[in-house]
C-alpha cells in the first residue's frame, strides 16, 4: 500500500475540523527495493522479489531442474531439498497441440503449483518453444535448422503470419499458465532461454535487436493482453553467443538485451566446454561469467539459470567471489554423491528448510499521530485488519489502497 495523506471531517462544531490530524503511512515493502519490471506485479510476487533482493550478495538459492524427480533424487542423496525448482511448458510431442502436448503442459503446471502450495518451493519455468511456423512440439522444433525457417523480422512485425503464429502460440501456453495467475503463484519466467546462443530458431545473430523485440511482445502480452501480474521476469544467456568468444561477444550480447525496463533479474547458462573453456562446476564458480553479466545487464541481479552442477561454494563464499543470486542444475546425477551432500549443506547455499515463509501476508509498517479535543477518530489492528472508526456523531472520509498503491472503489 502506498503512504496517502488522508483527513477526519466533522460536520459540528467547525473547530473540532481543527482539532483532529490523523497522519498515516503503510509501506508494503523495504525501502529502497526496485522496481519490477512489471508495475502491477501482484502481491505475492513482489514480496517474493523482496526477498531475492534481501539475500543477493549474501548467499545463494540451491535449485535443481524438477522434471523427472530431480527433486527426489537430490534429497535421497543429499538429505536436502533444492529451494526453488524448475519445469519446462513445453509439452514434447511431434505434434503441438495434440491431446498429449496439451496433457504433458497442463501436468507440469499442475506440479509448479503444487510445489509452491504444498511444500513454499519457489517455481522456475522455462519455454522450449517449437518454432511457430511448424506444428512440431518436441525439441527438434525449438532448433534455428527446423524448416520451415522463420524469418525474425516478420516474426515481430504486426499483421504477419509469423507473427500472427507467434501470438497464437502465446495464446495458446499462456492458457496453460493461466492456472498460476488464477492462484496468485509468483513464478520465475524465462522466456527465449539462452537467448543469444544461435542453437534455437529465436536467436537472431544478424539482428538481435529483432530477437530483443520478440522477448518484448512476450512481456506485453502476458502483462498487458493477459494480465498475469504474477511473473518475475528473467533475461537469460547462453554460455556463449553466436559462436562467438568472450569477452569479445559482449558488444554483441548486449543487442539482444531488449531494456531494463523488461527485467527482473538476469542470468547465464554454464556447463563445462572446451570450446569456450568453462571448466567443471565443481572446482569452479564461474567468475568470468558473473563479469560478463554485470556488462551485459548492469544493476541486475545475477543467477546461474542452468548449470551441470552445484557451484564450488567455497570459491562463492571467498572474498571477490561472484555472488550469484541462485543456481539451477539441469540433473542431479552430474555431480557425486559425496559432491552433491557437501555443496548442499554448505552455508553458503539456502536449501528449503532453510526459506522463509514466502506465502504468508505481507510484512507492513505501520506509524500514525491522533489528537482530538472533543471529536475524535480511533485506529486500531483487528485480525490483521487496519479498522478507522470515528467517534459517535463523527464521519470520515478517505481513500483505500491496494499493496500495488493502486486506488480500491
Amino acid at each position: 500500500m502506498n503512504g496517502s495523506q488522508t483527513h477526519s471531517r466533522f460536520p459540528d462544531p467547525p473547530a473540532c475540523i481543527s482539532a483532529a490530524i490523523l497522519s498515516l503511512a503503510l509501506l508494503a515493502a523495504p525501502v529502497g527495493a526496485a522496481a519490477p519490471a512489471d508495475p502491477a506485479l501482484d502481491v505475492p510476487a513482489r514480496k517474493l522479489l523482496a526477498y531475492l533482493e534481501s539475500i543477493y550478495g549474501k548467499k545463494v538459492l540451491a535449485g535443481m531442474n524438477g522434471e523427472r524427480d530431480q527433486a527426489g533424487k537430490l534429497f535421497a542423496i543429499a538429505g536436502k531439498k533444492a529451494s526453488l525448482l524448475g519445469i519446462d511448458l513445453s509439452g514434447w510431442n511431434a505434434v503441438k497441440y495434440s491431446d498429449t502436448y496439451n496433457a504433458n503442459s497442463r501436468a507440469q503446471v499442475a506440479l509448479l503449483k503444487s510445489w509452491w502450495e504444498k511444500d513454499g518451493i519457489i517455481p522456475t519455468l522455462t519455454w522450449h518453444w517449437g518454432n511457430p511456423m511448424g506444428t512440431n512440439g518436441d525439441f527438434d522444433a525449438t532448433s534455428k535448422d527446423f524448416k520451415p525457417a522463420i524469418d525474425m523480422g516478420k516474426a515481430v512485425t504486426a499483421g504477419t503470419d509469423e507473427n500472427k503464429n507467434i501470438l497464437l502460440d502465446l495464446e495458446k501456453h499462456a492458457d496453460f499458465m493461466q492456472p498460476l495467475a488464477d492462484a496468485g503463484i509468483p513464478v520465475l519466467f524465462r522466456p527465449l532461454h539462452e537467448i543469444d546462443g544461435g542453437w534455437f530458431w529465436w536467436s537472431d545473430c544478424d539482428k538481435p535487436e529483432n530477437t530483443a523485440a520478440l522477448y518484448r511482445i512476450i512481456f506485453d502480452y502476458f502483462t498487458k493482453t493477459r494480465g498475469f501480474h504474477n511473473l518475475i521476469w528473467i533475461y537469460n544467456t547462453g554460455l556463449a553467443a553466436c559462436g562467438q568468444d568472450d569477452p569479445a561477444s559482449i558488444p554483441l550480447r548486449k543487442r539482444f538485451y531488449p531494456g531494463a525496463g523488461y527485467v527482473d533479474l538476469a542470468g547465464i547458462d554454464i556447463y563445462p566446454n572446451d570450446w569456450w573453456k568453462w571448466g567443471d562446476n565443481k572446482v569452479d564458480a564461474y567468475p568470468a561469467a558473473y563479469a560478463i553479466m554485470t556488462q551485459v545487464a548492469p544493476g541486475k541481479m545475477l543467477a546461474l539459470n542452468e548449470t551441470q552442477g552445484a557451484p564450488n561454494p567455497d570459491s562463492i563464499a571467498k572474498p571477490g567471489g561472484p555472488k550469484w543470486l541462485y543456481f539451477m542444475p539441469w540433473w542431479e546425477d552430474r555431480d557425486p554423491a559425496a559432491y552433491l551432500k557437501s555443496s548442499y549443506a554448505h552455508d553458503a547455499f539456502i536449501t528449503l528448510d532453510e526459506l522463509p515463509d514466502l506465502k504468508g501476508p505481507m510484512g507492513m509498517r505501520f506509524g500514525a499521530t491522533l489528537r482530538a479535543r472533543e471529536r475524535g477518530l480511533t485506529l486500531r489492528l483487528e485480525g490483521g485488519r487496519l479498522v478507522l472508526e470515528p467517534a459517535e456523531g463523527g464521519t470520515y472520509a478517505g481513500k483505500r489502497f491496494d499493496l500495488r498503491g493502486l486506488i480500491l472503489p
